[in-house]
Formats: structure tokens, sequence, C-alpha cells
């Protein structure tokens, strides 16, 4: 997942609800947490348009030609203080990724230490937890009472699909049961376009009829492409073996089982096409030179990215911001039978 010029649009749109501005106890400390671990793709252009003053030009530079842990380390510290500029001194980022501050699976509960210890909860990946209904829970107990909690799901199939991509409908009636009120409720696009959100009292209405047409087309077209190609395998009952990324564990069942747990993946994958040929140019340029194109490769990268992303993404998002007014000790929710016996950890 990434941050990018999305949140900046988002945190500007609801920045009369999050922002801190204690002048009567200014030794207050604000602490704000996101489900997460995200990449940042923040441009100076929309920095400078909302008034984000606490990171320099230089520290965004560094930021784009960045890579690996120093590029994870960059976005986290750039969100933090982007944060740090609606008056959150504590920022940490919650994922089952070792990159994160608090590393966890939140689809199991979460220690009672993170109770009732943020501000501010941006809820961003419960929707890709197995086991939905205890990473928002997780979640609804780590916002102190008073504190806001921003959540987002997809806008794509409006019924309660379990998992990745619940109904908004669900988050309202979630949240609201359970010792949160509604503040606001919009929908977004990356350029930045916010349209209302209207509450459907048919649950299998879809969400996207509220889109302009264009959009609305797109989204019908590729709501019924991804039908078209996971439904053969889900009546399979199909299961996906991700792969692990460079330095986590090796676990699959095509390596040798004696050196499965003892070495990276890093260490026991053939060498690349693409890192032989940095090699080679390393040695022929000279290490000054190739770090120069490296680096001018890295932020062209980040620009790109950063333009398609706003200006060619079809995508809209829900959003919804929540409110705790009371602490509830134990989540109530009503749910289908079909729920109740099915173990979401698995």
């Amino acid at each position: 997942m990434s941050y990018a010029n999305t949140w900046l649009h988002i945190l500007n749109n609801v920045s009369d609800l999050i922002r801190k501005t204690d002048e009567v106890n200014a030794s207050t400390i604000y602490s704000a947490a996101a489900t997460g671990a995200h990449d940042v793709l923040f441009t100076r252009k929309y920095l400078r348009k909302y008034g984000i003053q606490t990171i320099s030009d230089e520290e965004m530079s560094a930021h784009m030609c960045s890579g690996g842990n120093q590029y994870y380390r960059s976005s986290n510290k750039l969100a933090s203080q982007v944060l740090k500029s609606f008056g959150y001194d504590k920022y940490s980022d919650i994922d089952i990724y070792d990159r994160a501050d608090i590393v966890c699976d939140l689809s199991h509960p979460i220690s009672t230490e993170c109770h009732q210890q943020y501000d501010l909860v941006l809820d961003i990946t419960s929707t890709y937890v197995t086991n939905i209904i205890q990473s928002y829970s997780n979640t609804s107990k780590m916002t102190k009472t008073g504190g806001i909690k921003i959540v987002v799901t997809t806008v794509g199939d409006h019924t309660n699909r379990f998992d990745l991509n619940p109904s908004p409908n669900f988050l309202i009636d979630f949240h609201t049961g359970n010792g949160f009120q509604l503040e606001r409720a919009f929908l977004i696009n990356p350029k930045g376009t916010i349209l209302p959100y209207r509450r459907f009292a048919t649950k299998g209405t879809p969400i996207f009829v509220l889109l302009p047409l264009g959009d609305l087309l797109i989204t019908i077209l590729k709501t019924i492409n991804t039908a078209r190609r996971n439904r053969p395998a889900v009546r399979r009952c199909d299961s996906i073996l991700y792969p692990a990324r460079s330095g986590d564990k090796a676990y699959s069942p095509t390596v040798d089982s004696s050196r499965v747990g003892t070495e990276s993946v890093e260490n026991i994958t053939p060498m690349s096409v693409r890192k032989r040929v940095k090699e080679l140019l390393s040695n022929w340029l000279g290490e000054e030179i190739f770090l120069k194109i490296v680096y001018a490769n890295r932020k062209w990268r980040y620009l790109r990215r950063s333009f398609i992303h706003d200006n060619t993404s079809s995508e809209w998002y829900a959003y919804f911001v929540f409110r705790k007014v009371n602490d509830v000790e134990k989540i109530n929710i009503h749910i289908t039978s079909h729920y109740e016996e099915l173990d979401q950890t698995k």
C-alpha cells in the first residue's frame, strides 16, 4: 500500500476534525497510528498546496532517490512529519511485516498495551486482513475515547463479502454499534475529487452507482473481469501461496527442506539478470557515476508512479470518519450463522 497524494487530499478534507491545536496545555502529547507499513508517494506540489511545512525539499529529494530499507525508513519518517503538521507528536505503523514500528498479526487480538493509546487511527489495511472482524475490533480498541478513527474501503461490490472488500454500510453499522459516531463520509479519487456518500437501504445495491458515468462503466467492467478470473478458483477452493520477499524466511515447498528456515530467500535465489547488469555497470562506470545514475532513475520512477496514480487511475475509495464516544469492552456485532461457523484465521 502507498500513501499517495490522495492521503494529503483526505487529511486536508478532515482537517477540522483531526487537527490538534492545544494552546491551553502545550505539554499534551498526541499520538497517531496507521494499519500497514506504507510507501510514501507525496510530491512537493501537494505538500505546498496544503501547507505541509514539516518536510523540507532536501528530505523530499532524498526520499525520492532512496531504495530498499532506506526507502521504508524514509516513508515512515515522512508520514510521521505530515501528521506532525496536524499536531500529532508520535506516529506508529502497524503491520505483519518487520518494517513496521509495531509488528503483529491483526487477525488476532492485539496486546492490551495498545488499547486506548491513539488519538488518531488510520485504518487502511484491515480490508486485507484475513479476519477483518478481529482487525476492526483491534483498531477500535486502540482508539482513545474522544479520538478519531478513519476507515477506508475500495468502491466495489456493496455486499458484505468477507474478506478484502467490506460493504460501506457494514463499516457504518459495525462502528456505530460499538461506541463510535459517524462524523463524515465521502468518496474520493486520486485527483482529489470528492463526492458525498449516500447510504443505501438495500444491502445488494452497489456503491459504484454513485460514481460519474465514465468511472461507473469502467468499474462495472473491472468488476465483471475480476469475477470472471476469480470465480473458477473460488469454486475449486484453490489456495494461493504468496512468494516470500527478499530477506524473508524461505517456506516454498520447492526449496530444499533442510535449508528452510535457515537461510533467507536472497541467499538461496540465483543472482538475477538485473543484478548482474548492475554489477557490471558499477565496475565499468565506477561507483560514484553509477550511484548518480541509480539515484536519477529512482527519482524518475518515483515521479512517474506518482503522476500515473494521480492522473490515470480510475479508482475511487469510500472514507468514513468516526469519533469514539464510548469504550466498548466486548465488541458487539450481528453476523450470519455462516460466518459464526467460519474460522477466518485459516
